[in-house]
């Protein structure tokens, strides 16, 4: 076999052989082809090298034996060693070459996915273990400008690393490349102590930026085409557990139908595995991932959620899905409903399927439910399915359940009641009168109410109204009063009501119930009830009741306008105890005020003198301004100040105006944020599509993240060759980090110094300080110039300040 320093000549099966104990992961023929330029795959070569095998064996003995095996050792490693440059040729000259930075991976960052993404997972261990780390350092230094208009330098392997998600990978990369300049450096330190500091502080950055996700601003990059879908993936990824599933569902939009089903599948595993919750089900997320599930993707969920450890999370997940599971996930729901070991979770999944059952799948359950031994599991479980059951085969399920108790089923009572026929629910209905006082049982039965068929609900009505009737407790029974006032009982129990309200001797309690019976009364009938409530309310000064009633009678009606405006007034003089305006107040203020005492609310809310209150009121609140609080409305928004402000509240007031008003509106919100360096992308989605992107791309130009200090800050009074301090007296506790471990070995490293100890000594500690370093504000301090100077020359020193300027262009 014939090596030289960059390529492997002799017999093919010994370069595959070579090839083989390079790789750093188990390489297929297609690949290992590639590395040799070789078209089509390779042959299978008798004793090839995989991970994990030995040198060959030798045949021979004693002293002859063991030179032989030595001398193959020498040359197998040299034949390793030149095929892991080789290897690094390979993808090298895929991307375009470091004497030009990587110009195809720069410009084509999919080129990074190539043989399943190998060469970027081990790019800088084949340099590395080729003897060619200055090429690492180069890879690792190479940059593009960021584009789009965007200020800034992009570091090729960082981009490149980030869009596949291997973030992780990159700061093995950064560590790998640091222990070769640590080891170079024990020669002398010169530059190797420069690039130990370059790749600590490339280190931390990479660190914020995984501690630092995107968040909202995914959906910006995606829309303006600087990022594709493979990097928000693996963006979305790296969000915390419980957040994931909901970032990746923000991608799916963005995602080719071909792969949606995997990445909803991850969303479904992460809506089922909460940390830390029991059940560990987020139902809200679920259900949202299940609406684009396939019927394949319905089947894979299912198969999940019964596998999840406790049953109470299976439960909750199953019912969630069944809204949207097609007929093969339904089977598969239910056979992992009938398997649940405990008798409680197996009523409650089937129990929360049966809505979405066939009623062949409710005659197979039928018989897991009568061979329940808890009353209340065999109870509820029954209950849910008589509506899925044929109707001629009801009856003799509800009479296999026998006599309908509230100790059994507790809060499931009054479903059952509802599906008896009259005679046995008015038994049921007078065993519970029996066991509650009248206030609760006015309360069962507004619960069975709406559970009813429409025609039988007067007479449970009209039981409601004449229980109530008889509450001896004024305000208990007030309250009872309105209960039913709210069912949409029948007209003669309205007029009953009106009649009981005017019985009562509260004014406040009067008028409530008053309004509560009014809404429900033909219109013709509803003026003088609410006439009668709104002085009620007026004279007990009670503003939400004058509003409400103001607010009930019909637009026009001469009282309708004073009393918003005196329930108004009293709001306006209490405000100090409703905290300046809480929402809970503007969400009974905003659908009801007619426009000019809108704009009153307007302008008090600006007199207030709160411009962050004033800002969410108008971006939350448009929707109900027009007219002259419209007008108000858009003067109080361009009072602000601040720009970012100006810029919210014209862009979400700008929806209520008619065309040409609204596109001046939306200019003058673009010009506001263009000011404040932000918010161009709320006002994006508002403009023609023609702009969209060019305004995504200009709002990227001020996203770009940054560090709290400036590069000149960070570089201050390093300029001219000049480092302020000698390391022994740089100050470390303003100028290093947050940490206050990193604080303390410095300072023993700069006494150890300070009292003439051995250079290699300082040198450990402070590689210690490097292995702890972290940043908040900002990177680097003059405590590293001082040091870089100090302990290993004006080379280290200028390393390190290049890198000070590479940080705060990449990162």
């Amino acid at each position: 076999m014939i090596m030289s320093d960059r390529g492997i000549g002799g017999d093919l099966g010994s370069a595959v052989l070579a090839m083989t104990a390079a790789s750093a992961e188990p390489a297929d023929p297609g690949t290992i082809a590639r590395w040799l330029g070789l078209p089509g795959e390779v042959p299978h070569v008798p004793g090839m090298l995989t991970r994990g095998d030995g040198p060959p064996e030798s045949t021979g003995h004693g002293r002859s034996s063991q030179a032989m095996r030595r001398l193959l050792d020498r040359r197998l490693a040299a034949a390793v060693a030149a095929a892991h440059g080789r290897i690094a040729d390979h993808y090298l000259a895929l991307w375009g070459g470091l004497a030009d930075g990587l110009p195809s991976l720069a410009a084509r960052p999919e080129l990074g996915d190539a043989d399943g993404g190998y060469g970027l997972r081990h790019l800088v261990g084949h340099l590395l273990k080729a003897g060619r780390s200055a090429e690492a350092h180069r890879l690792l230094a190479c940059e593009r400008p960021a584009g789009q208009g965007r200020p800034g330098e992009v570091n090729v392997w960082f981009d490149a690393r980030h869009r596949a998600g291997q973030l992780g990978g990159y700061l093995r990369d950064l560590e790998a490349a640091r222990r070769a300049a640590r080891d170079a450096g024990l020669l002398g330190l010169g530059l190797g102590l420069g690039l130990e500091m370059r790749y600590t502080l490339m280190r931390v950055c990479a660190e914020r930026s995984e501690s630092r996700p995107y968040g909202p601003g995914r959906d910006l990059l995606l829309e303006a085409g600087l990022w594709d879908h493979v990097r928000a993936l693996n963006d979305a990824r790296r969000e915390a557990q419980g957040h994931k599933g909901r970032a990746l569902l923000g991608v799916l939009p963005y995602v080719p139908a071909g792969e949606r089903q995997d990445v909803l599948h991850e969303a479904v595993i992460d809506a089922m595995t909460r940390p830390r919750a029991y059940p560990s089900v987020d139902e809200d997320l679920l259900a949202d991932v299940a609406a684009h599930l396939s019927p394949e993707g319905a089947r894979r969920a299912v198969a999940f959620a019964a596998g999840l450890e406790d049953g109470g999370s299976t439960v909750r997940a199953l019912i969630t899905l069944a809204p949207h599971l097609p007929s093969g996930a339904m089977r598969d729901a239910l056979e992992a409903a009938r398997s649940l070991p405990e008798e409680h979770d197996r009523a409650g999944a089937l129990a929360g399927l049966a809505p979405f059952m066939t009623e062949g799948q409710a005659g197979e359950t039928l018989p897991v439910a009568l061979a329940m031994a808890a009353p209340f599991s065999r109870g509820a479980l029954l209950i849910a399915l008589v509506p899925r059951l044929p109707r001629g085969g009801r009856d003799a399920v509800l009479d296999r359940i026998g006599r309908i108790r509230r100790e059994d089923l507790g809060r499931r009572w009054t479903k059952g009641v509802a599906l008896l026929p009259a005679g046995r629910r008015r038994a049921a209905l007078a065993e519970a009168a029996r066991q509650v006082t009248p206030e609760e049982y006015v309360e069962l039965l507004a619960e069975l109410f709406p559970l009813l068929p429409p025609g039988d609900r007067d007479e449970v009505g009209a039981d409601a109204y004449a229980v109530a009737r008889t509450i001896a407790d004024e305000e208990v029974r007030a309250r009872a009063l309105v209960r039913i006032a709210g069912l949409e009982p029948p007209l003669a129990v309205l007029a009953g009501l009106v009649s009981a309200a005017r019985a009562l001797a509260d004014e406040e309690d009067r008028a409530g119930l008053l309004i509560e019976a009014a809404v429900r009364l033909p219109p013709e009938e509803r003026t003088g009830p609410l006439e009668e409530a709104a002085g009620l309310a007026r004279a007990a000064g009670n503003a939400t009741l004058l509003i409400a009633a103001g607010a009930a009678l019909p637009h026009g009606h001469p009282a309708r306008h004073p009393a918003l405006a005196e329930g108004l007034e009293i709001k306006l003089q209490d405000v100090a105890y409703e905290n300046h305006f809480a929402y809970s107040v503007l969400d009974e203020l905003c659908p009801v005020l007619p426009d000019d005492l809108m704009a009153v609310v307007v302008n008090e809310i600006r007199a207030l003198g709160r411009p962050g209150y004033l800002g969410r009121f108008l971006a939350g609140r448009a929707g109900h301004l027009s007219g002259a609080a419209l007008d108000a409305g858009l003067a109080a928004a361009r009072s602000f100040r601040a720009p970012d402000r100006r810029a919210r509240a014209l862009t979400a007031l700008a929806d209520r105006l008619p065309p040409p008003q609204r596109q001046a509106v939306l200019e003058e919100a673009l010009a506001a944020a263009r000011e404040a360096g932000k918010g161009l992308d709320g006002i994006a989605g508002k403009l023609p599509p023609d702009r969209r992107r060019a305004l995504l791309a200009e709002e990227l130009t001020y996203r770009r993240a940054g560090f709290e200090d400036s590069e000149e800050e960070a570089l201050a009074g390093l300029d001219g060759g000049l480092v302020p301090f000698a390391f022994c007296r740089v100050p470390v506790g303003e100028t290093w980090g947050m940490g206050d471990a990193v604080h303390a070995v410095l300072l023993r490293a700069q006494r150890a110094w300070r009292r003439g100890g051995a250079r290699a000594d300082v040198v450990r500690l402070l590689r210690t300080a490097l292995d702890r370093y972290r940043f908040v504000d900002a990177p680097g301090s003059p405590a590293l110039a001082a040091a870089a100077r100090d302990l290993a020359g004006p080379e280290a020193e200028r390393e390190y300040r290049a890198a000070v300027r590479d940080i705060y262009r990449w990162f």
